[in-house]
């Protein structure tokens, strides 16, 4: 099942990037100052906070019992979509404002944001693992989650909460700045 909600997302990823190609490379050809290709940026952000917003509270606590399945599940492959395609942008964009600096510059800048990601991943699996042990096995007939998927109305909150958000556009700056750095040199 996750396989499929994933492959939806990609899916609507690749139609958003179809829809938007040409603002895009307009976007990447004038150095990132064209309006509409800022605006389509600052849209495909709010939508992500909003619908990592709307699926961190759809999440319910490990107290309530789950009802009819889980209704985030018709939001998960628009709102991955439109997330991938924002840290895309984002990746391109600091890729054309990087520029040259020295080596003491490029490496504290790298160590700041690996450290930033290394801690969004320490959190996340701090977080993932104390909801858990809240939630139960997925193996234990007493559990809240007994006879489950991983994408659960009681485990929406470990896929998409403020660690995964920062992670990934943290992991888009790293990437492009090691890409554009490693041009510079050759």
């Amino acid at each position: 099942m996750l396989v499929i909600f994933l492959g939806l997302s990609v899916i609507v990823f690749l139609l958003v990037f179809y829809a938007t190609r040409k603002q895009l490379f307009v976007f990447i050809k004038h150095n990132f100052r064209e309006k509409t290709g800022i605006g389509i940026f600052v849209a495909e952000i709010i939508i992500s906070i909003i619908g990592f917003f709307l699926m961190y509270i759809s999440t319910f606590p490990p107290q309530m019992a789950g009802g009819n399945g889980n209704p985030f599940l018709l939001l998960f492959p628009i709102v991955v979509g439109i997330f991938l395609h924002s840290c895309v942008i984002l990746s391109l964009l600091v890729y054309q404002r990087w520029r040259p600096v020295t080596n003491i510059a490029f490496y504290l800048s790298s160590l700041i944001i690996l450290v930033v990601i290394v801690g969004c991943g320490l959190f996340e699996y701090k977080f993932a693992i104390s909801l858990f042990r809240e939630l139960g096995s997925f193996k234990d007939p007493n559990s809240v989650i007994y006879r489950s998927t991983i994408l659960n109305v009681h485990t929406n909150s470990i896929f998409f909460n403020l660690y995964t958000f920062i992670g990934f556009y943290g992991i888009s700056i790293l990437a492009s700045i090691i890409l554009r750095h490693f041009k510079y040199r050759e």
